[in-house]
């Protein structure tokens, strides 16, 4: 009896969307397709924290200090404002994550959930 063990049953992306995948071949393949919107999510969140406060102390001047005798002085968070275009999972768990820093949270997204807006405090512009 033949065995199916190399047939192909599900194409999993990680991250969201489906848009390299040709939806209709795999339907009619009979093929599952699935994504993984939450496994990015804290990971780009994160890596835009981590550049945003590189930037806010300028880290990459203060990289040359052995170098020069100048030292340049952060610019800090508390009391600035913080936008993002788009609050979708990534924008708001940036919003999420920047709490802490005492942040004015402004976004632009028509699609924003207003319930989650509200509850991380950002307006909407």
């Amino acid at each position: 009896m033949p065995s199916n063990d190399d047939q192909l049953v599900a194409i999993c992306r990680f991250g969201v969307g489906y848009n390299m995948v040709d939806i209709p071949a795999a339907t009619e393949a009979g093929v599952a397709v699935v994504t993984t919107p939450e496994g990015v999510r804290r990971p780009v969140a994160t890596s835009v924290m981590a550049f945003l406060l590189a930037l806010t102390m300028r880290l990459p001047a203060k990289s040359q200090l052995p170098h020069t005798s100048r030292v340049p002085a952060g610019v800090g968070l508390v009391g600035r404002t913080l936008g993002i275009l788009g609050m979708g999972s990534i924008g708001a768990e940036v919003f999420r994550l920047a709490k802490p820093f005492s942040l004015d949270f402004i976004a632009c997204d028509p699609y924003a959930d207003p319930a989650i807006a509200q509850e991380l405090g950002a307006g909407h512009a």
